[in-house]
This record gives structure tokens, sequence and C-alpha cells, in this order.
């Protein structure tokens, strides 16, 4: 079963965004955004391959100081998962709605990961400009 909405809604509430603004968003950008043009991809759940960029955006423009970037293997998946532990524990994972099974989602297995250098990507800034965000908070320096 998918994670129940109440939950997820708790996450993007912490993260500051609405669901409905991210996935009109990812909507926007699509399948030709994703990293591999065969990754899979739909309308119905636009979140699916895009946790890296996800938390990426939210780690370079909405996270406090003392945020973490993980990632972690799902059963089933052949990419990895990523996601941001906020400094008080608490977990942000906007896609996680993507997954069939929540239960196969196990935080407690992940590891910590950074971002491919230079951050935020030109694909997290893209997300970041459809949501209005401004400038990110950290990451390294990019001339626009």
């Amino acid at each position: 079963m998918r994670i129940d909405n109440a939950e997820l809604d708790k996450m993007f509430a912490i993260a500051g965004i609405t669901r409905t603004d991210l996935h009109d968003a990812l909507r926007s950008m699509g399948r030709k955004m994703l990293s591999k043009k065969t990754m899979e991809w739909s309308e119905e759940y636009p979140t699916r391959n895009y946790c890296y960029v996800v938390s990426e955006m939210i780690f370079a423009y909405l996270a406090p100081e003392g945020s973490v970037a993980y990632k972690l293997r799902v059963l089933g998946d052949e990419a990895w998962h990523r996601f941001v532990k906020y400094p008080d524990g608490q977990i942000v994972d906007l896609t996680v709605d993507q997954f069939v099974d929540y239960s196969l989602i196990d935080y407690n297995n992940a590891k910590t990961q950074g971002f491919m250098y230079p951050s935020p990507s030109k694909r997290a800034r893209h997300l970041a400009e459809l949501l209005k965000l401004g400038k990110p908070i950290r990451g390294h320096l990019i001339k626009d």
C-alpha cells in the first residue's frame, strides 16, 4: 500500500511547499528531464524517478542548516531512492508516493550521500524556478 496521504502531507508541510505545486512542476518537466530517457514516469505519479532532483532541490533551497541527504535501496527498484533528513530528525521524502508498497521503505538502512558537483544541478534549479523558490541557500556557487 502507498504511503498514507496524511503522512505525506506532513512532509510537504515540513518542507514548506504543496504537493499540488510539486506535482504540477514535475508534470511540466515530464519524462524529458529524467537522467535516463528509459526511466519509468507517469502523469499520475510524476515523482517517479525524480527523487534525486527533488531531494537536491529540497537540500539546496529549503532544508535548514544541518540537514543531511540520504540514499537507500528499495526492493525491486534498480535506482537509489533519495531523501533529506532535517536536523531535528524529521524525514522529508516528497517522492515516496512513487512506490506502490510503502512498507519497503526502510529509512534506517539509508546511507548519507551528497550531490554531484556542481550543485544544485540544472534540473534542480529548473524545478526550484518552477516552484518560484528564489536562490539556493546552500550548494556550490554556480554562475547564472
